[in-house]
């Protein structure tokens, strides 16, 4: 193993209020609030606004946190997730995305990576094998996230470096 890949461990809890992630060589915990919506037209944005701090392009631009959604997104179309449910939900994967995004931040458009995920469920999601199989699967190979920038993060996730955790 190289080096590179030595450091793109990183642990994600997205499912107990805040969704928060750690890369294995910082001890910087970053997390943003569970709050998802799609960003308002461009046209209306001013011309010094920097733009979201996190982002992803799933078929549209997303903006997650609540300083992001404040600012560039559309507030009656945002959504907070909080039920149980949300493990097997869209808005769960776009969550772990926008946080990969923010760990994996020196990776972007550059080589495809082969990241050590740890993901934290709760005892009773990761007791229900229908879920867990779910994520695996949904996690599993390769993909492509792009955020609103243009960047890209390219990620080979192996069944093998799949980890399941318990919060």
């Amino acid at each position: 193993m190289t080096p590179k890949q030595d450091r793109s461990l990183v642990v994600i809890d997205a499912g107990n209020g805040e969704v928060k992630g750690l890369r294995g060589d910082s001890n910087k915990v970053l997390n943003f609030a569970p709050i998802i919506a799609p960003m308002t037209d461009q046209k209306q944005l001013k011309a010094s606004d920097a733009g979201p701090g996190i982002s992803i392009k799933d078929g549209s631009i997303l903006v997650f946190g609540r300083e992001d959604v404040e600012q560039y997104g559309i507030r009656e179309r945002a959504r907070r997730l909080t039920a149980t449910t949300r493990y097997t939900t869209p808005d769960y994967v776009c969550l772990v995305e926008a946080m990969l995004m923010q760990l994996l931040e020196d990776e972007h458009n550059g080589r495809r990576i082969e990241p050590r995920i740890l993901m934290m469920l709760p005892v009773s999601v990761y007791n229900d094998s229908g879920v867990v199989d779910y994520l695996e699967d949904e996690f599993r190979g390769y993909r492509d996230i792009r955020d609103y920038f243009g960047n890209n993060l390219s990620l080979d996730i192996h069944a093998n470096r799949f980890r399941r955790g318990t919060a």
